[in-house]
């Protein structure tokens, strides 16, 4: 098994990497299940990009059960052993960029949502992917989800994006201490949110993508202007 989740497993098959979606929501008919993980395929064979996971098809059994979803096959923890982390976060920042240009927050940037296809580092798993603005809803993982998403029913996905990119990088390069999630009973983050400095020296991009107020945040075009993956490292 590649990897599990809360609507989903993946598993390998085939040569592809097949998500297997769970059963269906209590009260949910057969006809919302479909459309509600359907909608993610959908979303993915409109994307074309090379940090962005590949689809190639979508299948259920005759009664529009047991959906599966099938994905190319990619390396799940290849930060584990990545001799170029610098070149690998620029990629990931690349492919934000693109989804942003489409209009498109993924609110569940994390490590664990990226494998390693071919030597390129691609984005996995757009179960909450969104087009809405504002989005709504309190998605993703702990560590990595912005502190607004605690705080308001509604909030904007792509400036909760950037935060969980900053993130990335401080899980990517291993930067400690830190805390475990940005809420104001997360000691650690309640001394950041009461003025305090960030817990550990960081590249100033990534200082000004944990921005508490989200309108303050860069946008992930500037970001991406600021990341020269061969500056990376230095900086930090």
């Amino acid at each position: 098994m590649l990897g599990t989740g809360n609507t989903s497993n993946v598993v390998v098959a085939k040569g592809y990497a097949v998500k297997r979606y769970h059963d269906r929501r209590a009260g949910e008919s057969r006809k919302q299940f479909r459309s509600r993980v359907e909608s993610e395929y959908l979303l993915l064979k409109s994307l074309d990009h090379p940090h962005v996971v590949a689809v190639a098809k979508f299948t259920t059994n005759w009664l529009g059960d047991t959906p599966k979803m099938y994905m190319e096959l990619g390396k799940p923890n290849w930060w584990l052993n990545c001799q170029n982390k610098a070149e690998a976060m620029a990629q990931i920042v690349m492919a934000v960029v693109y989804l942003h240009h489409q209009g498109i927050a993924h609110r569940d940037l994390k490590l664990d949502n990226t494998v390693m296809v071919g030597g390129l580092v691609k984005l996995v798993d757009f179960a909450v992917a969104t087009k809405a603005v504002p989005a709504v809803g309190l998605v993703g993982s702990a560590s990595y989800v912005a502190p607004e998403q605690y705080t308001q029913i509604s909030y904007l996905g792509a400036a909760s994006d950037v935060w969980s990119v900053a993130m990335i990088f401080v899980r990517l390069f291993k930067v400690a201490p830190w805390w475990k999630s940005a809420h104001i009973s997360d000691l650690v983050y309640q001394e950041y949110a009461g003025g305090g400095a960030l817990p550990a020296p960081v590249p100033e991009w990534v200082a000004q993508a944990l921005t508490i107020d989200p309108e303050q945040r860069p946008s992930m075009d500037t970001i991406a202007s600021l990341v020269d993956p061969h500056a990376i490292t230095d900086a930090h």
